[in-house]
């Protein structure tokens, strides 16, 4: 059984190989497949790295205001917020809005 990825290649590499449509309606809705190819096998390569699955939990960050941020933080074992320590990514802040997404593998 072939792996969805290069299932979903394969189809992508067949589909780009066809140049002959009946009309531009036609043409029109299979470029339309096309990009839907190529964004589905976006999404997988990122589930595939990140080890995203099915049983992953994926949330949307609430909106609880107009200028509301939020940040990484670790806690330092300790329920005290003056202990936490905000986490960096490649030694930048990384600040996140209402509507951003949360994933838990």
């Amino acid at each position: 059984m072939k792996e969805p990825l290069d299932f979903l290649i394969e189809e992508l590499e067949a589909l780009s190989k066809i140049e002959e449509f009946g009309s531009i309606k036609e043409k029109a809705e299979h470029i339309g497949l096309m990009n839907r190819y190529e964004t589905a096998i976006d999404r997988l390569r990122i589930c595939e790295e990140f080890e995203i699955t099915g049983g992953s939990i994926v949330k949307k960050l609430p909106d609880n205001g107009i200028h509301f941020l939020y940040r990484v933080v670790c806690e330092n074992e300790s329920s005290n917020p003056e202990n936490w320590s905000e986490v960096l990514f490649e030694n930048r802040e990384f600040l996140l809005e209402a509507e951003d997404l949360v994933i838990k593998r």
